[in-house]
């Protein structure tokens, strides 16, 4: 912020992770540099910088099987958030083409006392419920995107990186393009 400006940063506990929001009101980023920032040696900064500072925080925070994502633009400075899993697995993955539909869910979700994690792509549904070490959750998903995933696949993959049985329960739900947060909300079966 080389005219000045402030930097705030802001905390939030969820049930399975604790999310660190760190926003300023400097410059900002184009979405081609953005995209850049977190690979090693990328650097705006010339000489004076190594581009190994936010591969270091990547790194640490993916070791803890955290995320960190960044949100930012021209003249409207930037926000990284920062996920960080405090116990609880989730209960929910969800995959939806509706990015606002999805983050509505999430929030419904999480304000009833309920885990969930929200997927960018097959790849990151497929990386996450690897992650998870408890019992099975929910997947809901999107038409678009199960138009062309194979369910039965994925779910006995799925049962066998849990180390679970064929038998036990794992509900897909498949969402209508027109649907609601507030109907996926009632529909999800949640223990």
């Amino acid at each position: 912020m080389p005219d000045g400006g402030s930097i705030s940063i802001e905390t939030k506990s969820h049930d399975c992770f604790l999310r660190i929001s760190v926003q300023d009101t400097g410059l900002g980023m184009s979405e081609d540099i953005r995209a850049k920032i977190f690979e090693p040696f990328f650097t705006t900064k010339a000489q004076n910088g190594s581009g190994l500072g936010l591969t270091g925080v990547y790194n640490i925070i993916s070791q803890k099987n955290g995320r960190i994502h960044c949100e930012s633009k021209p003249n409207h400075g930037t926000t990284f958030i920062i996920d960080l899993p405090i116990s609880k697995e989730p209960q929910v993955f969800i995959l939806d083409t509706n990015t606002q539909r999805s983050h509505r869910l999430q929030n419904l979700l999480d304000n009833n006392g309920h885990t969930s994690v929200l997927c960018q792509n097959l790849a990151d549904l497929i990386q996450e419920t690897q992650r998870t070490h408890c019992a099975l959750g929910s997947i809901v998903i999107s038409e678009h995107f199960a138009q062309t995933f194979p369910f039965d696949l994925f779910t006995r993959q799925y049962l066998i990186l849990c180390g679970k049985e064929r038998t036990d329960s794992l509900w897909n739900i498949i969402l209508p393009e027109n649907s609601d947060a507030e109907t996926i909300l009632d529909i999800i079966p949640l223990s």
